[in-house]
């Protein structure tokens, strides 16, 4: 809808509206912090609830997240701002990108492998499991 989101070492997540080639907003490095070489795998989510599609603005919607802090984050994007849902921390250390199946997340850091089922509910936390393996 002619938003970009992106993620920038000073700043943190930053805002553009692509016409107008202008930075609308920036988080201040709330969803990772400040870092040499910061990273957050984002995904963007398809909303399936109809009240909120119909209530959604252009440029806005929902996206998870996971930083290299290990925290898995559930945040709504729009050019007024973020919003963050929830955060978990569900791993140590990681530059791995996660994997999305229904409704688990998989991640993992030097030492674990782990599978997060997502609430369906906006408002509810994930709550780890942990599988170990070779």
């Amino acid at each position: 809808d002619g938003y970009v989101y992106l993620l920038e070492k000073q700043h943190g997540t930053v805002a553009f509206e692509l016409a107008k080639g202008e930075k609308l907003w920036t988080d201040e490095n709330k969803l990772h912090p400040r870092d040499r070489n910061p990273q957050v795998s984002m995904v963007w989510l398809n909303d399936t609830n109809p009240k909120r599609q119909r209530e959604s603005k252009p440029g806005s919607g929902r996206a998870i997240c996971l930083n290299a802090q290990g925290e898995l984050i559930l945040i709504q994007l729009s050019p007024a701002g973020l919003i963050e849902d929830s955060r978990v921390k569900i791993v140590g250390q990681t530059w791995a990108h996660p994997a999305y199946a229904g409704n688990c997340c998989f991640a993992r850091d030097d030492e674990r492998l782990v599978c997060v089922r997502i609430a369906r509910s906006p408002t509810a936390e994930p709550s780890p499991s942990e599988t170990t393996g070779p």
